[in-house]
């Protein structure tokens, strides 16, 4: 007599035992709210605290998504407060509800990677920082790295999560030369130089999923001037580095300095980079929210770009990818407060898009630096984890289930 295994519960189906949430009006989905003011997450945080998300392109998952990286900063309610708020990172486990510090009490946590429980930490101060690999269960690093009298750039794992690409600059970049230089350090100890780039700033370091010795990386050059790409994929062997591709017929940015594409992820397949631009020249003084931003969903082997222009207010500055690399999941802008999906391959017929919630809204701000929303999909791909209410008292995060029709291909 065949004896059938009990189905594990979904991610968002743990979370939904442990977390307070409702039903969204206009979709049916289930939203919980995870961490925020009014639900204090940890006696390690401060009580005013806001939480929220790691940056779109880092990883923030371990325990094969059951724990989340996020990070909680006191509430600051003056922008013009001089210095970085101090800031602690956290592990909440969303089958409990329970939050925990297994980071040092002074670093920054860049990301985790769950195959090796690991994460990125940087310490200490500006032009005397260390970037560790940190081992989470033991609460020590593995590895560090030092370079003195250099400004950290960008750190981020390589694929194989037991090496990462350590990022430094020199010299100012926008209105000067910068010197920049990329190390390989491994979590045997072992460091190499595999970029020395005088006369560039080379930054936003990410991995391709699917081959360990591979990243891309922004590639500015100084003192700051516009160039038609930015983003290069790398060899770690130094063999191959190269623009992204840009065949007859792809959409080009316009003369706008940052409006190229730059603030990207890699599909999970590692097939494809997906970003925005700005096409057309714009009032650079306005609302970044109002510009008339394309989506770019570029294949790095083709060179086939799946371009289309954003409807008014859809824009929400970062986005990432569902598992399946199937669809992509954004914030809209500052007058359309929903989280939303986007099916990739459908934009060959065009904008589409799915609204999975409503989420609270944020004050008008002219740029999009505070009000990136850092949606991450979980690995079951059972809901999305994401920061919404900026400047607020409704800041925190907050995550959707994904509807079941979305998942299949994913399950199958």
């Amino acid at each position: 007599m065949r004896t059938s295994t009990p189905r594990q519960p979904l991610l968002f189906e743990q979370a939904s035992r442990v977390f307070e949430g409702w039903e969204d009006s206009e979709t049916g989905l289930r939203v919980l709210k995870i961490a925020g003011r009014d639900c204090r997450l940890s006696s390690l945080a401060a009580a005013e605290a806001t939480w929220g998300t790691a940056y779109h392109q880092s990883h923030c998952f371990l325990a094969g998504g059951r724990k989340v990286l996020l990070n909680a900063h006191p509430l600051r309610e003056s922008a013009g407060t001089s210095g970085p708020p101090r800031t602690g990172f956290f592990l909440v486990d969303l089958g409990s509800g329970e939050a925990s510090c297994p980071f040092p009490g002074d670093g920054v946590v860049v990301e985790v990677w769950d195959a090796t429980d690991m994460a990125l930490v940087l310490t200490g101060g500006d032009e005397d920082s260390e970037t560790a690999l940190w081992d989470v269960a033991r609460q020590e690093p593995a590895a560090s790295f030092r370079l003195p009298g250099w400004h950290p750039l960008s750190t981020a794992f390589l694929s194989d999560g037991r090496r990462m690409i350590a990022g430094f600059s020199r010299g100012p970049w926008r209105k000067g030369k910068c010197h920049s230089v990329h190390y390989l350090v491994s979590a045997d100890g072992g460091a190499l130089k595999i970029l020395d780039a005088d006369g560039w700033f080379c930054n936003h370091v990410t991995p391709c999923p699917t081959n360990p010795d591979l990243y891309a990386y922004d590639r500015w050059p100084t003192p700051y001037q516009w160039v038609e790409t930015v983003i290069h994929t790398r060899r770690v062997d130094g063999t191959c580095d190269a623009p992204l591709p840009m065949r007859e017929g792809t959409v080009r940015p316009g003369p706008i300095l940052d409006c190229q594409r730059d603030h990207y992820v890699w599909t999970p397949d590692g097939t494809r980079i997906t970003s925005y631009l700005l096409p057309q020249a714009e009032d650079f003084s306005g609302n970044h929210y109002h510009f008339r931003w394309w989506i770019s969903v570029l294949n790095l082997r083709t060179g086939e770009d799946l371009t289309v222009p954003y409807p008014p207010d859809r824009w929400g500055g970062n986005s990432n990818v569902t598992p399946d690399s199937r669809f992509i999941v954004s914030g809209g802008g500052q007058d359309f407060d929903y989280l939303y999906a986007i099916e990739i391959e459908g934009l060959r017929a065009g904008w589409n898009e799915r609204p999975l919630c409503c989420y609270p809204g944020s004050p008008a701000d002219q740029f999009f630096y505070s009000v990136n929303h850092h949606p991450h999909v979980l690995p079951d791909m059972s809901g999305v984890i994401f920061t919404a209410g900026h400047k607020t008292p409704q800041q925190g995060v907050y995550m959707v289930e994904v509807p079941e029709d979305m998942r299949a291909a994913h399950r199958a």
